[in-house]
């Protein structure tokens, strides 16, 4: 059964690139030519060698980093730390961290094809949920508009437990805190998908001096991915490893509300479309519900993974990075440019609390002081910090004093 739903779901993924773009099509028929019932080297060196390097997969994946303007880079060494170098456990440009090992941060693992749902927006944040196509709940994701990064999103496992945090972070400061930066700016396979459609914005040097950029940590703040949202109408992604390596890129519909994923030989990862897959409704008219943030529901269907140099983000262990990048993105769209008012009256309210709290500690300051020189109640007293009034002199013959 299942050798005959995976030419179906070909056929079906070959059917919706041919539409949206000749080469992506071509690019997957060839695919269909991959042999089947052989396990990937990848896999087994994930499985029984976790800490070994991902090597390129062919010269010619690494030819076009060759001559790239590095101008963009973040400044500091030229070789890139090691995102684990603080704790002394290096990790493969893509896997798994300690945590996730352990069972710390929990790993969610993803169906083929998901919802990415809002539940409901408030003053204080924004909760949403991901479930399968028949409501059965796979994680959840919060906002909160009180914390001082209140653009973070963390997603948490079906019991709760905080899996991993997506944080604003710009590149000086990825650099800083995690030694990253992008290896390059420039894939010819991505590059001619987005010129032969210009459906999204080209990956050029100029448009990451602007771009909204996250970094996914898990629950322990140890790197996973980063992911770039690059300005414009609609917005694209990229999504790169925790070693500055391009991993996916998002080819966006000017018109429909749907985005699709491929890896740097332009082969099909995933398709995410609101309010469902082929529903073609155009983003003008599409309902939105200011309960939940005015954030697009969205369906997401991954292609079945397994062939040669197949990307690793088919795996049902990490489907859930495009999905994060999908939901991320769907919640900077609801908001817009405007910033939520809390967050606003969050800062307010905290220069509030504190000019409370300089009150308060002077107002003390005054109170301790009149308890130890109390005022004088115009009566003779032995109690030399008294104010105003004569001492009365404890010897005899000594002419009591006035105490200033």
């Amino acid at each position: 059964m299942a050798l005959v739903q995976r030419p179906r779901a070909l056929a079906a993924g070959t059917m919706l690139l041919t539409l949206f773009s000749p080469l992506v099509g071509a690019k997957l028929h060839s695919r269909m030519e991959a042999s089947d019932g052989v396990i990937p080297e990848w896999k087994l060196d994930m499985r029984f060698n976790p800490s070994k390097l991902i090597e390129p997969i062919d010269e010619e994946s690494t030819k076009y980093e060759e001559g790239v303007d590095t101008s963009v880079y973040a400044p500091g060494s030229e070789t890139p730390m090691d995102p684990m170098a603080m704790s002394g456990q290096p990790l493969p440009a893509f896997g798994s961290t300690p945590s996730q090992d352990t069972g710390a941060c929990p790993m969610m693992k993803l169906p083929e094809t998901i919802q990415l749902l809002a539940k409901d927006s408030t003053v204080s944040g924004q909760t949403g949920k991901w479930t399968t196509l028949g409501n059965v709940v796979l994680g959840n994701w919060v906002q909160n508009f009180w914390a001082k990064s209140w653009q973070s999103v963390f997603a948490k496992s079906v019991d709760g437990r905080l899996a991993m945090k997506i944080v604003p972070m710009n590149e000086v400061e990825l650099h800083k805190t995690y030694g990253w930066k992008a290896k390059a700016l420039n894939y010819p396979n991505i590059t001619a998908m987005d010129m032969s459609k210009e459906v999204a914005t080209p990956i050029v040097e100029q448009v990451y001096s602007t771009a909204d950029t996250f970094v996914i940590v898990d629950c322990d703040n140890v790197m996973l991915f980063v992911v770039h949202f690059l300005p414009g109408t609609p917005m694209s992604t990229d999504i790169y490893d925790r070693y500055g390596q391009l991993i996916a890129h998002s080819l966006d519909d000017p018109v429909i509300a749907r985005s699709q994923f491929v890896d740097t030989y332009g082969y099909l990862l995933a398709t995410a479309e609101s309010p469902g897959l082929f529903a073609n409704i155009s983003r003008e008219d599409m309902p939105v519900d200011e309960s939940k943030g005015n954030i697009l529901p969205y369906v997401m269907h991954f292609e079945p993974g397994g062939y040669t140099n197949a990307s690793r983000l088919l795996d049902e262990d990490y489907r859930w990075v495009l999905s994060t990048a999908v939901q991320v993105r769907a919640i900077r769209e609801g908001l817009g440019s405007r910033e939520p008012g809390l967050s606003v009256a969050s800062s307010v309210t905290a220069w509030f609390l504190l000019a409370v709290l300089l009150f308060c500690i002077g107002w003390l300051c005054i109170a301790f002081y009149h308890m130890v020189y109390p005022r004088s109640s115009g009566r003779r007293s032995a109690n030399p910090f008294i104010r105003g009034a004569e001492k009365q002199s404890l010897l005899p013959g000594l002419v009591p004093t006035k105490v200033i």
